[in-house]
């Protein structure tokens, strides 16, 4: 999971490209390039068996529950729908959400997590 901030990720791009007034050609090339490591890297995690889930940070202090149910019913669909969602955070060692909302965004804001979930056939072993 990537909670990605919107300038430095390339949110709503071409209006935000166009307002750059101060050293336009770095920020363009930063943030490009920014743009085209977020693409490599999700195909190289996709490739390698890693369910990759984005959200702009903004999403994630709006509305944390909802980020929170994307993550479960992601996990849900790889697991196998037999497990509930209590089991699966659980089983996959999640920390359990703070019913804060705003310290849960700001936690989740500040780290990147990938992760990769088993089968529900690896489970079973």
């Amino acid at each position: 999971m990537f909670i990605d901030g919107g300038f430095w990720h390339g949110q709503d791009w071409e209006n935000r490209k166009a307002r750059l007034k101060r050293n336009r050609e770095y920020w363009i090339e930063k943030i490009e390039e920014n743009m085209a490591r977020d693409k490599r890297n999700n195909a190289t995690l996709t490739t390698s068996g890693w369910s990759v889930i984005r959200f702009w940070e903004k999403e994630v202090f709006k509305n944390v529950n909802a980020c929170a149910n994307t993550v479960i019913a992601v996990i849900s669909t790889r697991v196998g729908t037999s497990h509930h969602p209590e089991n699966i955070l659980e089983m996959h060692s999640v920390s359990a959400i703070d019913t804060t909302t705003s310290a849960v965004a700001s936690s989740v804001a500040e780290s990147s997590i990938a992760y990769k979930v088993s089968n529900s056939q690896d489970s079973e072993q």
